[in-house]
């Protein structure tokens, strides 16, 4: 009998820790802005396990076509991180597009954080810590590009890796 009522116990306890989870994940979610693609000057991530979103977006347009999203979020108690994907790809429609490698002539996923007291660190991707921008929307009539982004990326210094996934965003050019 009082093996039954441990059983019991410990899937009562399973149950509740499983509904915990899933609130938890939906909460999580909630935070972020939603993927739209109306223009809404939108932009937000999880950055290594945490809700990211941007407070001053914007894009850019480089020589050749070249494609530039620059995200900043300042915090309260003093500093800034960014996030800033570079394609060296001419965007001209919706499509995948890959950010992998730092030389010269290559796509290029950054997450950095400054302190406003001098210290800054920045991770970038390199080969092997990669990913893709996902650009759903280029309306050019409205000026609307929209879409989605993940990468991880290496501070060259230590080792360490972040992982930038989730992300959305959705703005005028």
């Amino acid at each position: 009998m009082m093996k039954h009522i441990k059983l019991l116990l410990l899937l009562a306890s399973l149950s509740c820790l499983s509904l915990h989870c899933k609130k938890e994940e939906k909460d999580y979610f909630s935070i972020l802005p939603p993927a739209t693609q109306s223009g809404k000057e939108t932009a937000g991530c999880i950055v290594n396990g945490q809700v990211w979103v941007g407070s001053m977006n914007w894009l850019d347009w480089l020589p050749n076509g070249r494609f530039l999203l620059q995200l900043e979020k300042r915090v309260n108690y003093g500093g800034t991180s960014h996030i800033s994907i570079s394609l060296y790809d001419t965007v001209k429609q919706a499509g995948v597009y890959e950010i992998s490698d730092n030389t010269l002539y290559s796509s290029i996923g950054w997450f950095g954080w400054d302190d406003w007291n001098g210290w800054y660190t920045r991770y970038r991707t390199v080969n092997n810590y990669k990913g893709y921008l996902i650009v759903s929307r280029l309306d050019t009539q409205q000026r609307i590009i929209s879409g989605l982004f993940y990468f991880d990326a290496i501070e060259a210094n230590t080792s360490d890796v972040v992982h930038v996934t989730d992300g959305r965003f959705d703005m005028h050019y």
